[in-house]
């Protein structure tokens, strides 16, 4: 008697856990999760890196993988293949974790909490309301795309020798991304190999004009270039500049550029827009609507790098 009372009430009780049981089941099945993974899953990991953002209005300590859902959505074109947001989403994240890395506070060591602050980061970053302002009645479909873009990669960094890199990218190169080497030249830069980009010059942005009268430049010479055109010092009224210092002096879209002097003004050519160096975002596009995985589009622009995954 007593072992039939057992057995009814192991029974009954079964019968109250199933709805729940069931309910579990079938949440680990929409999220592709595995019966087996269920410890995982309700043991939800707790994030350890974050980025210290603050504008006029916040000051907010964003989780990683949160943060660069913002970062992604300002520093690339939206309208541009998934594939290549994801390839911009590891260069994100690995700059992130290089400058950890330059603080002494890289994840896995622990469970301490790691900030790093945005500004030494260098890179856009959009909140939701700021999205939502841009993107207006496409604020969902966009919003899906970047954080889509950014969970599909989550924790993966490309390093160079077993170190996180700076994932240097630029909006469309002249033609040809730089040698990292001939600019960067106080460390290591190697894996910025020079790669052609030659689909570029259909962009109707490749070519772009900017005229700057002579009563503020009255003598310019270009002293010398790299192998991928970029000029690298500019004589500018006796003042020996970088292309980039002029560049930036004068607002031109690249220091990839010719002139010529006319009575009254010099006109400036500049082919592409950026600096050049890294992953040239409109050719990585192209090679992403030609089947071009984000990882073949990293590999493309960064030699002698592989993928690594850090813990979050």
């Amino acid at each position: 008697m007593k072992q039939r009372i057992k057995d009814g009430l192991v029974l009954l009780l079964f019968l109250v856990l199933l709805p729940y049981i069931m309910g579990i089941m079938s949440k680990t099945k929409e999220e592709g999760v595995g019966w087996m993974n269920m410890e995982t899953m309700e043991e939800k990991e707790e994030a350890t890196n974050f980025v210290r953002y603050e504008d006029e209005l916040h000051i907010q300590e964003i989780p990683l993988e949160e943060f660069l859902v913002g970062a992604l959505a300002a520093t690339v074109p939206i309208t541009y293949e998934k594939e290549l947001l994801k390839a911009q989403a590891v260069l994100l994240r690995s700059t992130c974790c290089a400058e950890m890395e330059r603080e002494g506070t890289v994840s896995g060591q622990g469970m301490e909490k790691k900030i790093i602050e945005w500004n030494k980061i260098g890179t856009g970053y959009l909140t939701r309301s700021q999205m939502k302002k841009i993107w207006k009645e496409d604020y969902e479909v966009h919003y899906k795309k970047v954080e889509e873009a950014v969970e599909e990669t989550k924790g993966i960094i490309i390093t160079y020798q077993e170190t996180p890199i700076e994932g240097t990218y630029h909006a469309m190169s002249g033609g040809k991304t730089r040698n990292g080497m001939d600019i960067l030249k106080e460390e290591d830069y190697s894996f910025l190999e020079s790669v052609f980009c030659e689909k570029n010059v259909e962009s109707g942005e490749f070519l772009q004009t900017v005229s700057i009268s002579k009563k503020q430049i009255q003598m310019l010479s270009i002293e010398n270039r790299d192998e991928a055109g970029y000029v690298t010092a500019v004589i500018c009224d006796g003042e020996k500049l970088t292309g980039e210092q002029f560049r930036e002096k004068y607002g031109l879209a690249s220091a990839n550029f010719t002139f010529e002097e006319k009575e009254e003004e010099f006109v400036i050519t500049t082919k592409g827009m950026g600096h050049g160096l890294g992953m040239d975002q409109y050719y990585g596009n192209y090679l992403a609507k030609n089947q071009y995985s984000y990882t073949e589009i990293l590999d493309y622009f960064f030699k002698d790098t592989k993928l690594s995954k850090i813990a979050e």
